[in-house]
């Protein structure tokens, strides 16, 4: 841009241009759109680290671009206060009149659960610490399987 003496829009909008030259069935305002939800999940996965992408259980791509700005600093604040994330998971389901979104840290010592709930006509966030679904196989005992599974706390 600085070479050529063009500003940020005029460079943005040469790009446009040329991509929907590529793509002749994209209208402008779509590829806009299209932009827009990429530069936030870009942000998202920024901000948190590309290490811990593999915690974000059931999110699309669709989803993420609709959270509001604060929805997406929530996400990124619970991963700045955590150092150890190895075992956080963060699952949203998104329905057509609410939007929700879990954080849940999994630890096997611990057997507590934490909850914030912020609750509005259009959101219903929590963050919930459950402990681990232990499931253990014996194979000398005739194919007996035993399981023990510990009741998980349900998100209200």
């Amino acid at each position: 841009m600085i070479k050529y003496n063009i500003g940020e829009k005029k460079a943005k909008g040469l790009v446009y241009d040329f991509i929907i030259e590529q793509l002749p069935n994209t209208k402008r305002e779509n590829l806009c759109k299209q932009t827009q939800r990429a530069i936030k999940i870009f942000n998202l996965f920024e901000k948190i680290g590309t290490d811990k992408i593999q915690y974000i259980k059931t999110f699309s791509a669709n989803s993420i671009s609709k959270f509001t700005n604060e929805e997406l600093q929530k996400v990124i604040d619970y991963f700045s206060s955590n150092h150890d994330n190895s075992s956080t998971e963060i699952s949203t389901t998104s329905g057509l009149s609410n939007h929700v979104t879990e954080i849940s840290e999994h630890d096997d010592n611990e057997n507590s659960s934490k909850k914030e709930n912020d609750q509005n006509s259009e959101t219903d966030e929590s963050i919930t610490t459950t402990s681990s679904i232990p499931l253990i196989h014996t194979s000398n005992s005739g194919d007996k399987i035993i399981e023990e599974v510990k009741s998980l706390p349900r998100p209200r």
